[in-house]
C-alpha cells in the first residue's frame, strides 16, 4: 500500500498533467519522483508540502467551482 507521501504525489501529477510536468514544477528531476512515488526513498518535506499545496489548490477550486492556479500552489514563507 502506498504511504500518504506516494498517494499524495500521485495525485498531485495527476492534477498538473504527469510525474515529468510536477518534477518540473517542483524543481526535481522525475528521476527522484519515481523512487518517491515507488516509497523506495523518503520524500523529502518541504517537496511533499508542496504536492500538497498542488492538491488542496486544486480541491479547493474544484469545490468553490473556479479553475486552479496550480502552478503558483507553493509554499509561503512567513514575512
Amino acid at each position: 500500500m502506498p504511504t500518504v507521501y506516494a498517494r499524495t504525489l500521485r495525485r498531485a501529477a495527476e492534477i498538473v498533467g504527469g510525474v515529468e510536468k510536477l518534477g518540473s514544477q517542483l524543481g526535481v528531476h522525475s528521476e527522484d519522483l519515481v523512487y518517491w512515488l515507488q516509497g523506495t526513498k523518503a520524500v523529502p518535506q518541504e517537496i511533499f508540502l508542496r504536492a500538497v499545496d498542488i492538491v488542496v489548490a486544486h480541491d479547493v477550486s474544484t469545490i468553490s467551482g473556479r479553475h486552479p492556479n496550480v502552478q503558483n500552489a507553493e509554499l509561503k514563507k512567513p514575512d
